[in-house]
């Protein structure tokens, strides 16, 4: 189904008589592009997609249906430069809520590697893009300009649920003022990553209501890798339950939220993280054995500086050794305060493994940006089971331990 937009005017199918839960469009068939058209008011969702290798593209809108704004039952198809929930306002030149009364976007168990790229998808009821048990999908792509989706306003942003979603991918996204950014629940091996450019083709996860990332109900093997986290209304990456496992969290810069920067729940875990920047969050920078998000009780690992060569950067220390089945990995960090007085690691410096006495030394190559003032999380094995911890105590006086108030 193709169309053309004469004097700004677009094709309109109003599904407002259907009956029952029915679709406004519904493709059977392979091969198709939809474009330039607008799905309004169907009683189910307003685009169904049941054949393969089909494409919703330019300009298509699909806004006020009572259910999805499109559902996706086949295999490779792509959601493409299309408006889900929102409304072209050629007064104002700008968008205007008009959100479906479930998820944008829905990808059924059965639909795979389906590619949702460069699209608005903003205040539906429920999710954003929601991925229900479905596997190596893309939202997003390379590039933030080219492949990036703007998902806002939405229940949560993206949503993958059950163990049937593996391998989905999540690249140079926009994510805010969602409830939740991302959720995953029992997903595995999801990727949250970036594009092309580790700095300019990030994920954007900021200002939504709660946590900015979220894995809860067993979600495990899932990689944050390179996002930018900030402002988010509780948690930057909360963890959450029993077999919520193994998720790694890695040069991610995660900042300025209003509770902890990383919060582990006493169910989850082992999580793990490295080369993070973690400032200015209003609770702790880590926090692993958080019953609630207002307790912020440091939890510091064994490991302390013990000098530090301001002219060389040589920074030394004692840990945990390193023996056999127990290996422990010193990650420094320059440090940022932080209100619970342990401070954040808001840069990271280098790291070393431990030798059977403890002792570990990195050299900090810029020592003029520390002021000689460090922290470390200590990550390692012990008996083979992996494990990553809070920061550290600081070596400076001006980051001694103070009360928090409530």
């Amino acid at each position: 189904l193709g169309a053309f937009l004469f004097n700004n005017v677009q094709p309109v199918i109003n599904a407002q008589n259907l009956t029952d839960t029915q679709p406004g469009l519904v493709v059977q068939s392979n091969g198709n592009t939809i474009a330039a058209v607008s799905v309004i008011s169907a009683p189910g969702p307003g685009i169904r997609i049941n054949g393969n290798e089909n494409t919703v593209g330019y300009w298509t809108m699909a806004r006020n249906n009572a259910g999805y704004g499109i559902h996706i039952a086949g295999l490779t198809n792509t959601v493409e430069s299309a408006y889900i929930g929102v409304f072209s306002n050629t007064v104002t030149n700008d968008f205007d809520c008009a959100g479906n009364g479930d998820e944008g976007i829905f990808l059924a168990a059965s639909a795979r590697a389906t590619t949702i790229r460069k699209n608005i998808i903003a205040c539906n009821t429920y999710a954003g893009v929601f991925v229900s048990a479905s596997s190596d999908n893309l939202i997003g792509g390379s590039t933030s300009i080219t492949d990036g989706n703007i998902i806002a306003r939405n229940l949560e942003g993206i949503y993958l649920s059950a163990s049937g979603a593996q391998r989905n991918r999540i690249q140079a996204n926009f994510i805010s003022v969602n409830d939740v950014g991302v959720l995953i629940s029992a997903g595995r091996q999801n990727t949250i990553t970036a594009g092309l450019h580790p700095v300019s083709d990030t994920n954007t996860i900021r200002d939504n209501v709660r946590d900015g990332i979220r894995f809860e109900s067993g979600a495990a093997g899932n990689l944050v890798a390179n996002a930018q986290i900030y402002l988010n209304g509780r948690h930057g990456v909360n963890l959450v339950g029993s077999g919520t496992a193994t998720n790694t969290i890695t040069r991610t810069f995660i900042v300025w939220n209003n509770g902890d920067g990383i919060r582990q729940d006493p169910n989850a875990g082992p999580n793990f993280w490295r080369e993070m920047a973690i400032a200015g969050n209003g609770g702790l920078g880590i926090d692993i054995d958080a019953a609630d998000h207002t307790s912020d009780v440091p939890n510091p690992p064994y490991v302390f500086v013990t000098s530090v060569n301001p002219a060389t950067g040589l920074v030394q220390g004692k840990a945990n050794g390193t023996a056999l089945l127990f290996i422990t990995i010193v990650d420094l960090y320059r440090i940022h305060l932080d209100p619970s007085g342990f401070g954040e690691g808001y840069e990271f410096v280098g790291s070393a493994t431990t030798d059977s006495f403890g002792n570990w030394s990195i050299t900090d190559p810029n020592p003029s940006l520390s002021n000689g003032c460090y922290t470390a999380v200590v990550r390692g094995v012990a008996l083979v089971l992996p494990y990553a911890t809070e920061f550290s105590r600081s070596n400076c006086s001006v980051f001694a331990p103070i009360v928090r108030k409530p």
